[in-house]
């Protein structure tokens, strides 16, 4: 009896033994991992960090923007340099001494008033485009300057009156004025011409010297010839311009404004 008690505590604790060192098949492996929880990223996450870890640092693009206002920018610099050469080359042709080194010689039409005028020596003549005007002058005697003016406007002739009125005003009122002499001439279609020749002392906005101013009625318009000299040994080859005036003829050329 006691033997059978020894045998059987023996087959115990061996069935205990083995129970402790056997394992359940149906153990998952997945139950001894780490229970600290798993932190997933998203996938938009992942690329990025597969971007940065992977990709060599590239240059950052300028956007659209900065570019057109670039582009912008440059044009308005091209454009405004551009303006810049314009006004320098408008000054340059404003210069009376280039306008003078291109003066010239000849018949030339009055605008297109339907009269010419011709030009010869001592007088040179060119286009005043500040005054719009053609301008007669003597290379050798610049003070001497002829102003040849014409007006197709439908007030030209109200305008012709009323400088009429003026110039006879002020000369009745200067009493520096002399040897005024007045010559109206009558012409084929209802036009004239009128000249009003004198010599004047030193005025307030007159330097002293000759005078000679002329008006010539056209078809459509007027024709005005303001003339000063400081020299009287000009007085012929002046009037002889003045008297040259006359209906355009085939010998007149367009006159290059």
């Amino acid at each position: 009896m006691k033997l059978t008690k020894i045998f059987l505590a023996a087959l115990l604790a061996g069935i205990v033994a083995l129970g402790g060192c056997s394992r359940p098949a149906s153990d998952n492996p997945s139950d001894n991992q780490d229970p600290a929880p798993e932190v997933q990223t998203s996938d938009e996450e992942q690329d990025t960090s597969t971007e940065d870890t992977t990709s060599p640092s590239e240059p950052e693009e300028e956007s659209p923007d900065t570019t057109e206002d670039t582009e912008e920018e440059e044009s308005d610099e091209e454009t405004s340099d551009e303006n810049q050469e314009e006004e320098e080359s408008g000054d340059a042709a404003f210069n009376p001494d280039d306008l003078e080194s291109n003066a010239t010689q000849g018949c030339y039409k009055i605008f297109d008033s339907g009269f010419e005028v011709t030009v010869q020596q001592p007088f040179v003549v060119y286009y005043d485009p500040l005054a719009y005007n053609m301008t007669a002058t003597i290379p050798d005697n610049p003070a001497c300057r002829i102003f040849i003016f014409y007006d197709s406007s439908d007030q030209s002739m109200v305008q012709l009156e009323d400088s009429v009125k003026v110039l006879e005003d002020s000369i009745k009122a200067d009493p520096t004025v002399s040897d005024l002499k007045t010559e109206v001439e009558e012409q084929d279609d209802g036009l004239f011409s009128f000249t009003f020749t004198y010599s004047a002392g030193a005025t307030e906005g007159s330097p002293a010297g000759f005078y000679f101013v002329h008006y010539q009625k056209a078809q459509q318009g007027v024709i005005s010839v303001n003339c000063y000299t400081d020299r009287s040994s000009n007085s012929e080859d002046i009037m002889k311009l003045i008297n040259s005036i006359q209906p355009v003829t085939e010998n007149a050329v367009e006159y290059q404004s």
